[in-house]
This record gives C-alpha cells, structure tokens and sequence, in this order.
C-alpha cells in the first residue's frame, strides 16, 4: 500500500468517525428535545418571557383584524400575523420589515417595532407562535414545535389570570397540565401519554 493510499484510507476514517459522531449528536439532541419538550425551559428567565407573552397578547389585541388573533414562524421562518404572510427580515432591513408589519397590522410604528421584538424574543425562547381561541378569548402559545407537528407533540403555553381560572367545560377538560412556572402553565392534549425523564 502507497502513501497516497494509506492517507486516503486515514482521511476516510476520520471523515466516517466524524459522521458518526454528528449523528450521535443529533439522536442525542432530538431524544433531549422531546423530554425538554415536558417541561417549561427558556433562554431568558420565566418572568421575562411571562412579560413578553403578556404583551404579546395585548399587541394582537390592538390589531385591526378581529377575525383571527394569531403570528407564528412557519418552516421557512417567514412571519404570519392573523394568517397573513408578513415575509422575512434580512439582516440590516429592520426598518422596512416594521413598516410591512404597520401596514398590516393598523399598529403604530412603536406598537410594530414591539410587535416584531417580541415575536423574535418568544422564539429565541422556543414559542414559535400564538392564536387566540375563539370561544374563550385566550391566547395559546405553541411550545417547542416539531417540524411534523404531530398531535401528541402539541405542546402549549398559556398565562394563567383571572379570566382564565373561571374558564370551565370539554375544552380545558381536553387538556391536560404538564408543567407550570410561575403564572405560565404547559398544556397538552388529555388524550396523549406524557414521557417523563
């Protein structure tokens, strides 16, 4: 066997080495991910991301819309306010991507610029969008979103308040409590079996 061969042979070893171990570290983060999934973890702290839901919901209040109450990331991370496709932001061109979301939205551009803040500050902390349900005028948060979304993957974040305490029949009876911190409760289908650690 020539050097050539014998360097070849090496690079390959370390090319397959390699490979298995960013595979490794991918089941490993995945199999992470789906127990994190059962508990409330955030980049920030619970009280500042309490805060931001807060707002949140108030800013989806204000919008002139009043047919549906939602944003979310989609895949491809383009933003939709109340279904509405609002783009995505490009490095450098902030300004513009508010003045898109004023014009959609009827918010001032303060309200916008807050608007879009707060939809990147949620997501850094895993909540990829909200909608607000029709019957009981909350806003459900989605948690840690998979990208197959499948039904015993629903993971929600809602802020417990007054308004939400009284709220009683099938539809909280369709949920069940995984976790709470502070005034946030993570919610889950009733139906599905919660893996715990």
């Amino acid at each position: 066997m020539g050097l050539m061969e014998l360097m070849i042979k090496n690079k390959l070893q370390t090319v397959s080495v390699f490979v298995l171990l960013v595979y490794v570290l991918i089941v490993e983060s995945c199999a992470k991910n789906s127990e994190n999934r059962n508990e409330i973890v955030f980049n920030n702290s619970v009280a500042m991301v309490q805060d931001s839901v807060k707002l949140m919901g108030h800013l989806l209040d204000q919008i002139n819309d009043a047919e549906v109450k939602n944003f979310f990331f989609d895949n491809e991370e383009y933003l939709f306010i109340n279904n509405k496709k609002i783009g995505r932001m490009a490095i450098g061109d902030k300004i513009s991507f508010i003045d898109t979301v004023k014009n959609v939205t009827g918010l001032n551009e303060i309200e916008s610029f807050k608007f879009v803040s707060l939809a990147l500050f949620l997501k850094n902390n895993f909540i990829s969008g909200c909608f607000k349900h029709r019957i009981f005028g909350i806003y459900l948060y989605n948690y840690k979103v998979t990208l197959e979304n499948a039904y015993e993957d629903q993971r929600y974040i809602m802020v417990v308040e007054e308004s939400t305490k009284k709220i009683k029949g099938s539809y909280v009876e369709s949920y069940q409590i995984v976790d709470r911190k502070e005034d946030l409760l993570l919610i889950a289908p009733a139906d599905i079996k919660i893996r715990r650690p």
